[in-house]
C-alpha cells in the first residue's frame, strides 16, 4: 500500500513537473536557447541542439511544428533520477527564467534593467543563468539605448559584478564613450577576479588624443596591475603600453620581459616591435633573453626575441 501511495505521489510530481516544464518552454519558445536536459543532479545545457532548433522554429511558424520541437527537447528528461535538491533548484530556476521572459517583453526603463540584472544574479545555478545571461545579450537589440544606459549605470556601481561585464563587454561595449570609460577605469580597483580585470583593462585602455594630464591620469589607472599577482592582468596592463607613452615604460617593459610567464614577456615583446622601441637599455635586455639556453625559452618566445633583434640590426 505504502510502495503504490508513493508511485501515485511521484506520478503526480512528475505531471506538475513536466507542465510547468512544458509552460516555460511555451513562454520562451522565441528564445531559441531553452533546450535543457536533466540527468542526476545537474543541468545540461544542449548547446548544439539549442542552435539547430533556431534555424528550425524560425523556418517553421506553425504551433505544430514548435510544439513537436519542444517535444524533442524532453526526450532524455526523466524526473525519477533526480534527488529532491536537484527538482527543487530546476523548478525554481524554470520560475526565474519565466519571470526573466515577462520582464524582457515589458522592458521599457532603467530601473527595469538593474531589477531584472539582480534577478539574474539570484539565480544560483550556472547553466540557468547563463541562460538567462543569453536570453539578455540575444534580445536586447530591440531596446539597445535603454539597456545600454542602464547596463553600465550598473557595472559602474557594481564593478565586480561578472554577469553585468560580461553583457556590457559583448554587447555594448562600442557604446561606451571615452567619459564612462574613464569613469569605469577608476572602478578597476574594485574588481576582484583576474579575468574580469584582465578584460576590463582591454575594454577600457581603448581612447583616443589626450592632452598630458589626461595622458597622465589614464596612465595612473593602471599603476597597479604591473605587480598584479596574476599573470594575466600584469600582461594586459602591459599592453596597454602599447596603446599610449608612459615615462616608466622602459622600465616596466624590462621587468616584463624578464617576468616568469611568458604571456608577460610576449606582451612586452609585442609593445616594443610595435611601438619600434630600439632603446638601448631594451636591446640589452633583449640580447640577454636571447643568450639564454632553450631550456629556459620557448621556441615560439625565442624566435620572438629573435625577430625583434634582427629587426634593430642586433644580429
Amino acid at each position: 500500500m505504502d510502495i503504490t501511495n508513493k508511485r501515485v505521489q511521484l506520478s503526480v510530481f512528475t505531471v506538475v513537473l513536466l507542465i510547468l516544464v512544458a509552460s516555460l518552454f511555451s513562454s520562451i519558445a522565441g528564445y531559441r536557447y531553452a533546450v535543457i536536459s536533466l540527468k542526476g543532479n545537474q543541468f545540461i545545457t544542449a548547446a548544439e541542439e539549442a542552435h539547430h532548433l533556431v534555424s528550425e522554429l524560425h523556418l517553421g511558424n506553425s504551433k505544430e511544428n514548435k510544439r513537436a520541437l519542444q517535444s524533442r527537447s524532453f526526450a532524455e528528461f526523466d524526473v525519477n533520477t533526480l534527488p529532491n535538491n536537484a527538482i527543487n533548484e530546476f523548478t525554481t530556476s524554470c520560475q526565474l527564467l519565466v519571470g526573466l521572459d515577462n520582464k524582457l517583453n515589458n522592458l521599457n526603463t532603467e530601473l527595469n534593467f538593474i531589477e531584472l540584472l539582480g534577478e539574474i544574479n539570484s539565480i544560483k545555478n550556472t547553466q540557468a543563468k547563463n541562460l538567462a545571461i543569453n536570453m539578455v545579450v540575444d534580445e536586447s537589440a530591440d531596446f539597445k539605448e535603454k539597456v545600454a544606459k542602464g547596463l553600465y549605470n550598473f557595472v559602474l556601481d557594481n564593478p565586480d559584478d561578472e554577469i553585468a561585464f560580461e553583457i556590457l563587454e559583448q554587447k555594448f561595449s562600442h557604446k561606451i564613450t571615452a567619459e564612462q570609460r574613464q569613469a569605469l577605469r577608476r572602478q578597476l580597483h574594485a574588481m576582484t577576479q583576474p579575468e574580469y580585470i584582465k578584460r576590463a583593462i582591454q575594454l577600457t585602455s581603448q581612447t583616443g588624443a589626450m592632452t598630458d594630464a589626461e595622458t597622465q591620469s589614464f596612465n595612473l589607472e593602471y599603476q597597479p596591475f604591473y605587480d598584479s599577482p596574476y599573470a594575466e592582468v600584469r600582461a594586459a596592463a602591459i599592453e596597454v603600453i602599447g596603446l599610449v607613452q608612459r615615462e616608466d615604460e622602459i622600465e616596466l617593459l624590462e621587468q616584463a620581459l624578464f617576468d616568469v610567464d611568458n604571456d608577460v614577456s610576449n606582451a612586452a615583446l609585442t609593445v616594443i616591435g610595435k611601438r619600434q622601441l630600439n632603446d638601448p637599455q631594451l636591446i640589452n635586455a633583449l640580447t640577454m633573453l636571447h643568450a639564454q639556453n632553450g631550456h629556459s625559452l620557448s621556441t615560439e618566445h625565442q624566435q620572438h626575441i629573435e625577430a625583434l633583434l634582427y629587426e634593430f640590426g642586433v644580429i
